[in-house]
């Protein structure tokens, strides 16, 4: 048996140290128990060079049996071994032994480095091992004498055992691993074999001393058994391969991992072939850009994707259907098979409709190449990796589409973010290890998003939002819908940990969202729900965050921690959401109308018209909790021109009762993007029979800087039509009077918070007193709000307010109350008067 594997080429230090150990051992028997022992006295004298040359034909008519990744090989050295322990010296052995076999390895079998020496190394051991048994067992017999059969019989035997116990040594030390039933069948075959070349080498010795001339016979049998020998291991060849045929198809089938069977198949192919190279290449194909695996060494790699048609390819043709065998020593400039290779087969496969090949390369044993034999069995070998690959491929896309299956279903396919079920997994992941926040996050004014800029601009916000979510916590965010988020922060059971980390989320939404060529500025409310201290399961946390939630929206606040109230509880806020639709239809909604008076005449101007709803539960709700529940239920737009219709017809009613007067009504931040709001004006105006100019639509400084450049397009249509324009609660915003001279106003309410201080002699109205000149400059008249005492009231109109409004003049009322409220125009001041009423809200 020969160590005929690649892998005793690499200078590996197990083999190299190997290598050392026998040499030495070969020194010590020459040197130490061989060295006293003589030749034996025969009349023939045989020279050890002509024995040189039987080893050295001994290994240059060989028969090599492959077997996986190595083989075993079937040699006549018993022949000239017994040879030289009859009729040669041990030092002439050894040098016969090394000189016939080493020149036959390096010039015929082309061995260097260390499979070289560690072969030359193993048959001077051998040399020694054979000469302790034999001269032990011969005694003092004769050669010739049976004796001297039995003991040259079992110094081949056990150099023979020597052999494959060095050889099996070696595989293993060079990686190639190996099996009790490997080394058992190579010890049985191995004794079989030298039982036999030891008789014919017997028959030898007898005919050189008693008939040399018919040595010649004994060559004409010797080429028979060889020629044997070669048809025997030619059938146990291909048994040996049916073998491996039958275990790779058994093997790769045994997998439906698609990973693992490519590298299965490619490790099988290589064994089955006794090749150290595989490949697996898959042309690219629409909707697959080709995959190119590599096996060498049993190392698997991925190549660069083949073009898709691999046309400079030497495989190429196995690409178009025709298998390729490139032997050793064919013409490279024809076979374009690369420098690397000594010589490959390539066949096609198909996998699922794509066109594939596999390859294997570098045959494994030293003077022997790929035959067409083997590109058969290659090709059979292929047909069932098709099949193998193929139902891999199936299983791994029938994964992967249910591994896509799931994570869909736990994930929202907009922003990729969790979803409200895995929301809930998480959470009783984390709830298991202490405690928690829940916040619940509602993005506002979005449905103006979605209605005015499109879905499109909606869902680019929303991505962009939770992108920024992400970035900006290491807990989970979740979508839950709509424009609802959720965070679930591990480990945060302090309420203002809580609200320190929900206030940085909130500054991380409301930077700009660039938006083509529109910065979106958005904003949100959260609500913080702890855990266990507000609900010990996800569904009441959420609960709670959401009515928190609404709070912080109700109140302004951005952020609020649940605190039970059954108030501001979630019954509430469904209910109110349930009817406001139902309410709008009927009227429950209405407006209330506080009067606005000339601040140096006392004359009535106009009426503010204030949203109520006069709930048969609720009682009186404010405007506070309107306008967020009107935005939710994406009632924003028929609430405005529900409040429109209903001031306008209600000036109409006074007009011809001789009560003329201007009414502002409040339009929301979502109105001011609405491209449809001026011609909805124009038409109401223009039922309700009045003049545009005596209808003033009161905005927020703050809804105008949402998106200036779309905001002064519909307030620019709006003026077009003779509407008056008026800046509500301005000085309160970030923008002041820095854009005040682009928009097409003709009034800025001064906000309460300017007002409410006036009648503190220590207060400084300097900044007031500059506002109000401001706007006079600007050709603007000013309306002071929040008067609620004769003395603020005189100091305004000493600063120079036109137009005051406030307690002090009126509590909002119903329209009935209006008419009854006022006096003809030209009386004096009239006196602050309230009528019944049932709150003070403004």
């Amino acid at each position: 048996m020969s160590p005929d594997s690649r892998t005793l080429r690499r200078a590996l230090t197990p083999v190299n140290a190997l290598i050392v150990v026998l040499a030495v051992g070969t020194a010590a028997l020459f040197l130490g128990p061989v060295r006293p022992f003589t030749s034996s006295p025969t009349s023939l004298l045989v020279p050890w060079w002509a024995v040189a040359v039987g080893f050295g034909l001994a290994e240059i008519f060989v028969v090599h049996l492959p077997m996986a990744r190595s083989a075993r090989t079937f040699a006549f050295r018993e022949i000239p071994s017994v040879v030289a322990l009859v009729y040669l010296s041990p030092n002439d052995y050894l040098a016969a032994a090394l000189v016939g076999s080493g020149l036959a390895l390096v010039l015929f079998e082309r061995q260097r480095g260390s499979k070289l020496a560690f072969n030359v190394a193993m048959f001077g051991v051998e040399a020694g091992v054979a000469i302790l048994v034999y001269r032990a067992v011969l005694g003092t017999a004769l050669a010739t004498d049976p004796r001297g059969w039995i003991a040259a019989l079992t110094a081949m035997i056990a150099t023979g055992l020597l052999s494959c116990v060095l050889v099996t040594l070696v595989i293993y030390l060079a990686g190639d691993g190996w099996t009790s039933d490997i080394l058992r069948e190579a010890t049985r075959s191995g004794i079989i074999a030298s039982a036999a070349n030891t008789s014919l080498a017997l028959l030898s010795v007898v005919l050189l001393m008693v008939e040399p001339a018919a040595l010649s016979l004994l060559g004409v049998v010797v080429a028979v058994v060889f020629l044997s020998y070669r048809g025997y291991v030619a059938f146990a060849a291909r048994y040996s391969q049916l073998e491996l045929l039958y275990r790779f198809v058994g093997t790769v089938g045994a997998s439906v991992d698609l990973d693992r069977t490519i590298r299965s198949v490619l490790s099988e192919a290589r064994d089955v072939l006794a090749s150290s190279r595989g490949e697996l290449i898959v042309l690219a194909a629409e909707g697959s850009p080709g995959q190119h695996v590599v096996l060498v060494d049993d190392v698997l790699t991925q190549g660069a994707p083949p073009g898709r048609e691999g046309a400079s390819e030497w495989w190429s043709p196995a690409a178009s259907g025709t298998s390729v065998l490139v032997q050793r020593g064919d013409d490279r400039t024809r076979t374009r098979l690369p420098s690397g290779l000594a010589d490959a087969m390539a066949v096609p496969i198909g996998i699922d409709g794509m066109t594939a090949v596999l390859i294997v390369a570098d045959r494994l044993f030293t003077g022997r190449s790929f035959s067409e034999q083997d590109l058969h069995l290659f090709e059979a070998l292929a047909g069932h990796a098709s099949i193998t690959l193929q139902n891999a491929r199936l299983v791994d896309i029938m994964r992967k589409d249910a591994a896509t299956r799931d994570h869909e279903a736990r994930h929202d396919p907009l922003t990729g973010l969790p979803n409200r079920r895995e929301l809930h997994t998480r959470f009783e992941d984390v709830a298991r290890h202490g405690e928690l926040a829940m916040l619940m996050l509602d993005l506002d004014d979005f449905k103006e998003i979605n209605d005015t800029l499109g879905h499109d601009a909606g869902d680019h916000v929303l991505r962009e939002i939770g992108r920024r979510l992400q970035e900006t916590t290491t807990g989970v965010v979740a979508r839950l819908g709509g424009d609802e988020f959720a965070i679930l922060l591990p480990g945060v059971g302090d309420p203002g940990d809580a609200l320190e980390q929900g206030v940085s989320l909130l500054d991380a939404i409301r930077k700009p969202v660039a938006l083509n060529d529109v910065n979106l500025v958005v904003g949100g409310s959260i609500g913080v729900a702890l855990y266990p201290a507000h609900g010990e399961t996800s569904d009441v946390l959420l609960t709670h965050a959401d009515v928190a939630m609404y709070s912080a929206k109700v109140a302004g606040t951005g952020i609020e921690t649940y605190t039970p109230d059954p108030e501001t509880g979630r019954h509430r806020r469904l209910a109110l959401a349930a009817q406001m639709e139902a309410a709008i239809e009927s009227g429950g909604i209405t407006l209330w109308y506080q009067p606005k008076l000339d601040t140096t005449t006392g004359e009535l101007v106009g009426v503010e018209g204030l949203v109520r709803w006069i709930h048969p539960v609720y009682g009186l709700v404010s405007p506070a909790e309107i306008i967020p529940v009107a935005e939710r239920t994406g009632l924003v737009r028929r609430l405005t021109d529900h409040l429109l219709e209903t001031a306008l017809r209600q000036q109409a009613v006074w007009r011809v009762a001789g009560l003329d007067v201007t009414v502002a009504v409040n339009i929301t931040t979502r109105d001011l993007v609405d491209d449809k709001l001026p011609l909805m004006v124009e038409r109401l105006v223009a039922e309700s029979g009045g003049r545009p100019d005596r209808l003033t639509l009161e905005i927020t400084e703050s809804g105008i800087m949402r998106d200036l450049d779309r905001s002064l397009e519909i307030l620019d249509g709006l003026a077009a039509i003779g509407v008056k324009l008026s800046i509500d609660d301005f000085g309160t915003g970030y923008s002041s009077l820095a854009y005040l001279e682009r928009l097409p106003v003709s009034e800025v309410k001064i906000d309460r918070s300017f007002v409410q201080w006036l009648s503190d002699p220590n207060h400084n109205s300097t900044v007031l007193q500059s506002t109000i000149q401001m706007s006079h400059a600007l050709g603007l008249s000013v309306v002071a709000e929040g008067v609620e005492s004769q003395p603020v009231w005189d100091i305004l109109a000493t600063l120079g307010a036109d137009i005051i409004q406030g307690y002090h003049v009126a509590y909002p009322m119903p329209a009935s109350a209006v008419a009854a409220w006022c006096r003809p125009t030209g009386s004096s001041v009239p006196e602050a008067r309230t009528p019944p009423r049932l709150s003070r809200l403004a």
